[in-house]
């Protein structure tokens, strides 16, 4: 059986010094931080647990432990790293827990090249004596070391990073229940002593020994992107995003401040049904959910990179379906419950559609026994909520099944929904597409509104006993492709500058090439990168994913990864960019073109609260008929059109009780697409 291991790191204490010209601020919560965390792996079982604490004393003298190897240093925290790599055994699991100060070791603009400046890339956590000559430890040095653990060690590893970037202006700063958890007084520290310079070059013996190019021409080699940013066996979570704040709380019914990223990490474990297992996108989601419902006041976004459908704390991968928020909303005098959930019109939200609720309890009683617990998840296992009316990024349903009284008390604040069915838009004519049979071939074709037989969707057999079924399937499938690419759910308002953006494609070499129009000319399996850059200095709050809307009927998302829905593009010439290989498909008939043409989309959101625009996903027809999924469930709504819901993933990028503060009106949204016309 796997073994588990944990490695808990909590900074409240910093020594002062005259080494580096910064001042950290001692903590208060770190250290709780992290004892929350070890109470919860103990009571979870099986962890081995090291752990390296400096807790605030009544002077500056030192920590309040007395032993200097179990303090947070860089030597200590390499040391306790070396420790667990010399002892794990492949399909071990290990966990990394860091709560204490972040700092940028180098200004924004110069991670121009680091896809868009991601939050690890660029980045140091700051142990307890950086101030009297202890160095740094960076994202980057970091990555090295879990990348050695992933790749040789061949265990999975998770890292939890509750600490922050940026603080410069920060306006809680004098909030008393409020504490920042990065320097100040400086948003970067570009200081070098002789302990950064020696982990430096220790990393670089190691990254070599992984085969990693350290001999980069990139204009500020000494900027080096961390493998914790796109990883593969590892995922990561930290606290925001890199250009927001993160700090620590006194909230209510703790005894002293917390991280507000652990806390609330906490809070959904507490509360979430033993029988369902709990996934890092999941949590992410949850603590999004309660930081903007619960802190209104707050502008926080945890982030996830790497692999993120993974069970929370464990090995075990799922598969997950795009998830969105559900609470109840207060209907004075009607006898109707009502309930909003966190996605509208602008990611393909009409009424009709359907979601199943997977609620969220209050924090279980520890008296209950499991099979309670499972008799009641089966009791609400066919809770599911009809839209009824839809607005740009949030939507009103009610209860299909009302009469239930056990199901209007299970939705409860921090409940789930993840969609059955989807509706198209009312009013959307049906007959952009029909099936039509073919005499000679004795099999169905479906074709487009100029009687065209539809590039790359398979013909059905008449003798296939599940034919009806399957049409319908395809017919619907094309309606809500195109639906989404035209915009029938939802028009961009155009209340943002496109000017104010660049979206184009460059050659491996990194060299823009020239559309004619909006559409490049490539050829099969070129190697080619996505780029999108913000070129509004004053705009920090703008948000990005970028989607692929394929010649073979399906919508992916190329960028970011998964579990991160949406990426935060920082000005300053500083550029998001997606590795992607151009791949005709096979033929499925004689009459498929050669050539194929596929659209790419960034949609674009400036606000506070960036949506997920993960409703879109729709997996590609597939090629061969007997593929075509054969059940096909329908719920319609009187008046309404019919909703419904493997994969030819033709192209993979080279490497998821308060109402929400922000008024829609004052958030804008906008696409950029383009095309790529791909030629044998």
């Amino acid at each position: 059986m796997p073994n588990k291991w944990a490695l808990l790191i909590g900074v409240d204490f910093y020594f002062q010094g005259s080494q580096r010209d910064i001042h950290f601020k001692n903590l208060k919560g770190c250290v709780r931080d992290v004892s929350r965390i070890e109470e919860h792996l103990e009571s979870i079982g099986g962890f081995n647990i090291e752990k390296l604490t400096a807790s605030s004393g009544v002077n500056d003298e030192g920590p309040m432990e007395t032993n200097p190897d179990t303090w947070p240093t860089y030597d200590n925290i390499k040391a306790k790293i070396d420790y667990i790599s010399s002892r794990v055994a492949p399909g071990d699991f290990v966990h990394i827990h860091y709560s204490g100060h972040g700092i940028l070791r180098h200004r924004l603009k110069d991670l121009a090249h680091l896809d868009g400046g991601d939050a690890i890339s660029g980045t140091a956590l700051v142990p307890t004596d950086v101030k009297i000559g202890g160095a740094y430890l960076s994202g980057y040095q970091l990555g090295v070391w879990v990348r050695r653990l992933v790749e040789n060690h061949k265990v999975r590893v998770s890292i939890t990073l509750d600490s922050c970037y940026s603080g410069k202006g920060l306006r809680e700063e004098n909030d008393p229940n409020f504490a920042l958890r990065t320097s100040e007084d400086s948003e970067f520290d570009d200081s070098w002593l002789e302990s950064d310079e020696k982990g430096n070059n220790e990393i670089l013996d190691i990254d070599i020994e992984l085969d990693n190019d350290t001999d980069s021409d990139e204009r500020n080699a000494t900027v080096k992107k961390s493998w914790l940013s796109s990883s593969e066996g590892c995922t990561v979570l930290t606290a925001c995003q890199i250009g927001e704040t993160a700090g620590e709380y006194k909230f209510v019914g703790q005894p002293g401040k917390s991280g507000i990223l652990t806390h609330w990490m906490l809070d959904t474990i507490s509360r979430w049904p033993r029988t369902r297992i709990l996934t890092y996108t999941q949590v992410v989601h949850h603590v999004k959910t309660s930081i903007t419902t619960e802190m209104t006041d707050r502008t926080q976004t945890p982030t996830l990179h790497g692999d993120s459908f993974y069970e929370f704390f464990g090995n075990q991968r799922l598969i997950q379906l795009p998830m969105c928020s559900v609470r109840s909303l207060e209907q004075p005098g009607s006898q109707q419950m009502l309930y909003s959930i966190d996605i509208g019109t602008a990611q393909g939200v009409a009424a009709g559609a359907i979601y199943s609720v997977l609620p969220i309890h209050p924090k279980e009683n520890k008296d209950l026994k499991s099979r309670d617990l499972q008799s009641r998840d089966l009791q609400n296992r066919d809770l599911k909520i009809r839209v009824c009316k839809a607005s740009i990024f949030h939507s009103e349903a009610t209860l299909i099944h009302a009469d239930r009284a056990s199901q209007k008390i299970a939705i409860g604040t921090g409940s789930l929904a993840v969609r059955d069915t989807w509706a198209l838009p009312s009013g959307r004519p049906l007959n952009n597409f029909t099936a039509s049979l073919n005499y000679d071939t004795n099999s169905f074709e479906i074709k487009d509104a100029q009687h065209e037989r539809v590039a790359r969707v398979p013909a059905i057999s008449v003798l296939d006993d599940r034919a009806g079924v399957k049409i319908a399937y395809m017919l619907k499938h094309l309606e809500r492709f195109s639906a989404v690419a035209d915009f029938s759910y939802s028009e961009p308002p155009n209340l943002l500058d496109p000017q104010s953006y660049t979206f184009e494609l460059l050659d491996d070499q990194g060299t823009a090439l020239i559309p004619l129009g909006i559409e490049y000319e490539v050829s099969n399996g070129q190697d080619l990168t996505i780029r999108f850059v913000n070129n509004d200095t004053t705009a920090k709050n703008v948000h990005v994913a970028i989607f692929l809307f394929s010649a073979t009927w399906g919508i992916q998302r190329c960028y970011p990864e998964d579990g991160q829905s949406t990426i935060q593009a920082m000005p300053d010439d500083k550029a998001l960019t997606c590795d992607i290989r151009m791949s005709i498909p096979r033929a499925v008939h004689d009459t498929d073109p050669p050539d194929i043409r596929d659209r790419f989309r960034a949609y674009i959101y400036r606000g506070d609260q960036p949506p997920s625009w993960d409703e879109l996903l729709l997996p590609d027809i597939p090629a061969h008929a007997g593929s075509v999924p054969e059940v096909l469930v329908v719920e319609p709504l009187p008046e309404e059109e019919d909703e419904e819901d493997g994969s030819r993933n033709i192209k993979k990028p080279s490497r998821g009780t308060k109402p929400r503060v922000q008024n829609e009106k004052e958030e804008s949204w906008q696409v950029k697409d383009f095309w790529v016309h791909t030629t044998p």
